[in-house]
């Protein structure tokens, strides 16, 4: 049988590759062979998915990012399909374009499992569950509160729960506060968050601190760049659901949620001049001797006026 683990939750997609790889392997008498896409020679996948082993015919194939393999592609789909039933096959693609026709095969012609990005109750749900299967103790407002610290970086979010229950079975609000680093993303949002609010003094206030933290003003610039074209994105699309607009677009559902906050009181006339204000900016540091740093800031400020 094969099974395709697709999907961009790379998080997800690797526990299930890692069980399978456990419970096949164990199965197949631990005869695993291993092909990646970048490296693929024909004659290697044609020996590993048809040839008999000392221990019979069913040892396990994992074949990883066979979708880098373009040119050989339709060979590969030849020889998939002509596999036996009793052939243990694992297809690992974390970033399969799904416009492909080898992703259409894989959904139609094989066990295919997507892995999508999990939205902020989805995200919740796993923390807890999570911190119970590590033999810690964590509330719904903490994982919340990690969350939002973190981002929904399945990865980062592992290893801070890691962290935390190594310290202390019964997760505080201080612990966090101590031993978990706010990501930059979740930092830029959280300073566009007090700008379009009109906080002129938080905001410039949490600039200072990621400057102070060495983050160049050029990438700060790039990141609310970013956070605005999201903006623009979910406000152009008020009749999609938060998933149909992450399909279209690419954008995960936690940021599409985390976006849907900002726009909250916004109209699309308000984007449009904030994203012409950061091209002003983008411009006058690319064009003038200006300093960066100051540019940054004031446009910031200047949100903030515009907005209180």
């Amino acid at each position: 049988m094969i099974t395709s683990l697709v999907g961009e939750n790379t998080y997800e997609i690797r526990q299930e590759l890692n069980r399978l790889i456990s419970e096949l392997g164990s199965d197949s008498k631990e005869v695993i062979t291993r092909i990646e896409g970048y490296e693929l020679e024909m004659n290697d996948l044609n020996n590993a998915l048809f040839s008999n082993t000392l221990f019979g015919p069913n040892g396990l194939v994992v074949l990883s990012r066979l979708s880098e393999a373009k040119d050989q592609l339709e060979n590969v789909t030849q020889l998939l399909e002509k596999v036996d039933d009793q052939q243990d096959v694992i297809i690992y693609e974390p970033k399969i374009d799904k416009r492909s026709g080898f992703y259409k095969f894989l959904m139609r012609n094989t066990n295919a499992k997507e892995f999508r990005q999990l939205d902020e109750p989805a995200l919740i749900t796993w923390m807890l569950g999570e911190a119970r299967t590590r033999g810690g103790d964590l509330s719904r407002p903490q994982a919340t509160k990690l969350i939002n610290i973190v981002g929904n970086d399945q990865w980062r979010l592992s290893n801070e729960l890691d962290k935390l229950i190594a310290q202390k079975v019964d997760i505080t609000d201080e612990l966090i506060d101590e031993l978990v680093e706010v990501s930059p993303n979740e930092s830029i949002f959280e300073l566009l968050d007090s700008a379009t609010k009109g906080h002129v003094d938080r905001t410039t206030e949490l600039y200072d601190k990621l400057i102070q933290q060495q983050m160049e003003p050029m990438y700060i610039l790039s990141m609310i760049a970013w956070q605005l074209f999201n903006m623009l994105v979910v406000i152009t699309a008020t009749d999609q659901s938060e998933s149909q607009i992450s399909a279209d677009t690419k954008i995960s559902p936690f940021v599409i949620s985390k976006t849907k906050k900002l726009t909250a009181n916004m109209t699309l006339s308000d984007i449009r001049a904030l994203i012409s204000l950061a091209s002003e900016t983008d411009l006058k540091i690319k064009t003038s001797p200006v300093n960066a740093n100051q540019a940054v800031l004031q446009l910031l400020v200047n949100i903030a006026k515009r907005r209180s």
